[in-house]
């Protein structure tokens, strides 16, 4: 597992009626820990129309929804599934796409 490391969600919002443009709002920003996984785990996770090629871990629970995207640096992924894992809100797991 890296370290932790500053990371933005995005949201793209509905097209404006009139001039047809996607309105971008930040959904989160903070601190996460990136995993990428290997090739067996990629085929555990991943569906017939989606690869799940990493893993990122929040402390707390977050207002993050399948289809935002997480920008870690220069690199964007598509959030594929949002997992609280604990009953008590304190670690979200995010399963990833990596933006091609």
């Amino acid at each position: 597992m890296t370290d932790e490391t500053s990371a933005v969600v995005t949201r793209q919002g509905a097209p404006s009626l009139t001039t047809g443009a996607r309105t971008i709002t930040t959904v989160w920003s903070g601190r996460v820990r990136l995993q990428p996984l290997s090739g067996a785990e990629q085929a555990k996770y991943s569906r017939d129309t989606e690869v799940v090629n990493a893993k990122a871990y929040i402390a707390g629970s977050t207002p993050i929804l399948s289809g935002d995207t997480l920008s870690v640096g220069s690199t964007a992924y598509i959030v594929r599934a949002v997992r609280d894992i604990n009953l008590l809100g304190r670690l979200t797991t995010l399963e990833l796409e990596r933006q091609r």
